[in-house]
């Protein structure tokens, strides 16, 4: 049973404080104002955007909120703007938060090199900073599962998520998961007897103070490695999450991942290792041919078949032990557990089929953003031992692109570039020259369609990060070609 206090008693702690909130277009900060404004706390508040007017904050805020509807969107916005008239913006940005008593900050406030005024005053006075995370650790009301990784959290956090609703459960998502609402205006109204499920990025974990009872770690892998001087800096903050765990909590970790194995030999929490080695004498969750074997609190092991999975590769089922494992250790039933598996169909851009067009299936894997998640797709499609084509674009962001390159040199996979560097670090580390270069979505799309011929699966797995700003439209596009045969 939590014993966290409530938000509202933080919440009127900030009577007469002066607060400055970074970004009115972001999920989180707008969470945030939202509570705020729901306790009259509004006339010391003062919010910053780097937005140049406010209705390009509107068309930030629109794109970010994409759990809403566009309606509740728009209704929010204006709400926030009508509460919170002291809003900076264009020249003014960042005017007087010197004066700050608090300053509430996203997860990727410094990436932003207008905000270097931020990072020297919580140099000189860190407490002055909050985060979302840190209030969702310090405030919910009722046992929290986080859920973190380079790749995979999202699909993990919302396998756990259905199985509990399969279950029965009242659940509660948030944090870095894209399509849900931030849960912090409702944060107070949970049941203790609920359980939060919380994908966390490394943004949310470089000033965390407070572990989850339970916390998940799917993988280490080489990502964002432009924002740190070495891997090792950036393996460290992921290790954050089971640090700040107690000797009473869970760490449920993938321990064929090096990093992660060497995480559960210092972790102060119970660990349960998770791994696709069956001959594992710790194992506590493992992988075979057919099944998923996982361990409950009392020892008991109990096997799920693989083929209860709607999505592909053995990196989903060692998801699916990750999140059985958290569910076993929830109490839940077994049966209950493989109903909420039959009905995960997986998540929006990530793995995600789309539909047939002349024979040849076209997944949407543009969530992956760094090549160990194109890989781990790769992978996956390589299983089912159909032929394939791989698009990739974007920005390398300093990445390891050896282990992808030497992947598609072995296989000989046909591989299409969009512009940005991670095509020639493809081609740098192994992976050979592209099929070809295009320019556009389309254009990538119709040079693979043209290789399969008629058969196969087209994969549209970035490798790079960007993608999404400079190719939208991949879904319009499937949809058009669906309904129009191609010549």
């Amino acid at each position: 049973m939590s014993t966290r206090p409530p938000l509202a008693e933080f919440i009127r702690s900030l009577a007469d404080a002066r607060i400055h909130v970074v970004g009115l277009a972001g999920t989180e900060c707008a969470a945030f104002l939202n509570v705020l404004g729901t306790h009259g706390i509004t006339r010391s508040v003062v919010v910053h955007d780097l937005a140049v007017d406010l209705e390009a904050a509107w068309k930030t805020f629109a794109t970010t909120h994409v759990a809403l509807k566009r309606e509740a969107r728009r209704s929010l916005f204006e709400r926030l703007v009508a509460d919170f008239p002291e809003i900076r913006l264009g020249s003014d940005y960042l005017d007087g938060i010197e004066d700050s008593d608090l300053v509430f900050v996203a997860q990727s406030w410094d990436l932003y090199e207008a905000n270097a005024p931020i990072a020297e005053l919580l140099e000189r006075d860190p407490a002055r900073a909050c985060t979302l995370m840190d209030l969702y650790l310090r405030h919910l009301p009722c046992r929290v599962v986080g859920v973190t990784g380079t790749n995979g959290k999202t699909t993990v956090a919302s396998m756990i998520a259905g199985i509990l609703d399969a279950a029965g459960a009242e659940v509660a998502i948030g944090g870095n998961h894209r399509y849900h609402p931030q849960l912090l205006p409702e944060l107070d109204a949970l049941p203790a007897e609920a359980i939060a499920v919380l994908e966390i990025s490394h943004k949310h974990l470089n000033r965390l103070e407070n572990g989850p009872e339970i916390a998940l770690v799917t993988n280490i892998a080489g990502d964002h490695l432009d924002q740190f001087d070495s891997f090792s800096e950036y393996a460290a903050i992921k290790a954050r999450l089971v640090e700040k765990q107690h000797a009473s909590d869970t760490a449920i970790l993938l321990v064929d991942d090096p990093e992660l194995r060497q995480l559960a030999m210092r972790a102060p929490s119970r660990v349960i290792p998770v791994t696709a080695d069956a001959t594992d004498p710790n194992r506590g969750a493992w992988i075979t041919a057919d099944q998923i074997h996982a361990r409950d609190p009392g020892g008991e092991v109990h096997a799920f078949d693989r083929s209860l999975l709607r999505v592909p590769g053995t990196h989903n089922a060692l998801n699916a032990a990750l999140a059985i494992s958290a569910a076993l250790q929830l109490n839940v039933s077994p049966d209950a557990i493989r109903e909420g598996l039959t009905g995960f169909r997986g998540v929006k851009h990530r793995l995600e089929y789309l539909r047939n067009i002349g024979g040849v299936r076209i997944y949407d894997d543009t969530a992956a953003t760094s090549p160990a998640a194109t890989h781990a797709a790769v992978r996956a499609l390589q299983e089912e031992g159909a032929p394939s084509v791989l698009i990739i674009g974007g920005d390398a962001k300093g990445n390891d692109y050896s282990a992808l390159g030497q992947l598609l040199g072995r296989a000989e996979l046909p591989w299409v570039a969009l512009p940005g560097d991670a095509a020639a670090a493809l081609t740098a580390a192994g992976g050979g020259s592209p099929l070809s270069e295009a320019t556009t979505l389309e254009e990538a799309m119709t040079h693979g369609l043209e290789h399969l011929n008629g058969e196969g699966a087209l994969l549209v797995s970035p490798a790079g990060a960007g993608f999404h700003t400079q190719h939208a439209g991949l879904r319009s596009l499937v949809r058009m070609w669906g309904r129009t045969p191609r010549a």
